[in-house]
């Protein structure tokens, strides 16, 4: 007996592209969540929870933002905070 899926198994997937997480965007097939970023095949991580994907590009758009700049760390976590809640209002989680 053989083994595994059928020849031509096509796995579904799904991708969430939005202007607000431009470059990013989030490839979702039944295990999991990949963050990738636009013009790479690279992945850059991958997540069990829609959540924790919309985290993660809310930390890499805040890098973004902030781009080498030295803040102490309530002017991060205010980024950080304003960032995430720019996402999340724009996509309830």
């Amino acid at each position: 007996m053989s083994r595994g899926k059928k020849v031509g198994h096509v796995k579904p997937q799904a991708t969430i592209k939005d202007d607000m997480i431009t470059p990013y965007y989030i490839s979702m097939d039944e295990n999991q969540f990949t963050v990738q970023v636009e013009g790479s095949t690279l992945p850059l991580g991958y997540y069990s929870t829609l959540e924790a994907a919309i985290k993660r590009i809310a930390k890499y758009k805040l890098l973004d933002n902030l781009n080498q700049s030295t803040v102490d760390l309530t002017d991060f976590l205010k980024a950080y905070d304003n960032v995430l809640n720019q996402i999340n209002n724009r996509i309830p989680v």
